[in-house]
């Protein structure tokens, strides 16, 4: 079966598709080399009006969103209107993406919302709030709410309560009336901001009672919105024994970041249990899952430079097979400061170890840049991991 996957990025959830033994086509705005392999795609400039005609120009079938489309509820009307959708529509993203109904949805269901104010009743500069913009992914534009805060508050901003705790993300898959909790990662982030998204360590492994908080959020989250198929929930946990210290950040409706981490670590071809809660018949049997622990790192660029391929540059055919290097940048793409570079994998018997084989991964891999070849590890920031 065809599927169109679109997003700020498609490559991970290509890969998705072909455990899932579907056919991916996929518009993206990196176009990697890796994503090119093995799906037929177009590239997208970010603009509503060419997403609509690079869908039209591709193989008929059913499509699904990644990382930022979320922000459009408009455009994914436009394009369920020629397609049919595998994920969650309009009105479910204006309603679960809408700071006050979440809040208010997450207070029937336990202490686990964020009090939020709105733009234009700013709170007090004194760190216990965050600005966030509305429109936004993988925790760009938040900044802690202080006299040192720069930026402004305008209607594209929202006011939310800050909270202290380590960074997670918990999987969901919903269906009508229930949320099967797939399992739960920490979140990597940049060095310096614990806001920015650079990638997802696990599965971790967390208390009955932090669990038994975790699937309650996620069955009502799925009653009250209606959501369907893969859900993301990021949440900070201040005390991992303690469930009341848990604190909902954001709900990702969508397919997520962590989700090709935790297809190789349980086995599940998570895409095809996706398309059954839009009655597609796909079934793929699953795979013996993953012993110990893995990690996905987004490397973001410390400084500019033109890349000019990775030494190693085998791109490999098993979808199964978990790869060294991932989003791999044509020849030649200029890559500025703050731009995301390529993806690294790593794995281990524990988060430690696997966030450490990562680490040194990034120091073995070789750029060719015009200053000659040069580790990713001297080129990109570090993460920030408390292990």
């Amino acid at each position: 079966m065809d599927v169109l996957i679109i997003g700020a990025s498609a490559r991970a959830a290509a890969g998705s598709a072909h455990r899932a033994g579907l056919r991916p086509a996929a518009v993206d705005q990196f176009g990697d080399v890796d994503l090119r392999a093995t799906t037929t795609g177009r590239y997208w400039s970010g603009e509503a009006r060419e997403l609509v005609e690079h869908a039209a120009s591709l193989p008929a079938g059913p499509w699904l969103y990644t990382g930022a489309l979320e922000n459009d509820p408009g455009v994914v009307e436009r394009l369920s209107g020629t397609r049919t959708l595998w994920g969650n529509g309009r009105t479910v993203l204006e309603q679960v993406r809408d700071p006050r109904g979440l809040a208010d949805c997450l207070a029937t269901v336990g202490p686990y919302g964020l009090e939020t104010r709105p733009h234009d009743d700013p709170p007090p500069r004194d760190g216990r709030w965050v600005l966030k913009p509305l429109r936004s992914a993988a925790g760009r534009g938040i900044a802690r709410w202080t006299t040192g805060c720069r930026t402004e508050p305008t209607a594209a901003h929202v006011f939310q309560q800050y909270a202290l705790g380590l960074p997670y993300s918990a999987l969901f898959v919903a269906g009508e009336t229930e949320a099967d909790l797939v399992g739960v990662t920490r979140q990597l982030t940049a060095a310096g901001n614990p806001f920015e998204w650079r990638g997802n360590l696990g599965p971790v492994e967390v208390p009955l009672e932090t669990e038994t908080a975790l699937r309650r959020i996620g069955e009502g989250l799925t009653r009250t919105f209606g959501l369907r198929g893969l859900v993301g929930i990021d949440f900070l946990l201040e005390d991992a024994s303690d469930p009341a210290t848990l604190s909902v950040t954001e709900v990702n409706p969508r397919y997520t970041g962590s989700v090709e981490l935790l297809e190789h670590a349980t086995g599940r071809p998570l895409l095809a249990e996706h398309a059954r809660c839009f009655g597609a018949d796909v079934v793929v049997e699953r795979r013996p899952p993953w012993s110990g622990c893995l990690v996905k790192w987004i490397a973001f660029a410390s400084r500019p430079f033109e890349f000019r391929g990775l030494v190693d540059r085998s791109l490999g055919t098993d979808p199964w097979a978990l790869p060294d290097v991932a989003d791999r940048p044509r020849d030649g793409t200029p890559i500025e400061t703050g731009q995301p570079v390529c993806t690294l994998f790593g794995s281990g018997r524990t988060p430690k170890a696997a966030f450490e084989e990562v680490a040194c991964r990034a120091e073995r891999t070789l750029v060719e840049t015009s200053d000659g070849g040069e580790s990713l590890a001297e080129l990109v920031e570090a993460v920030s991991f408390d292990g």
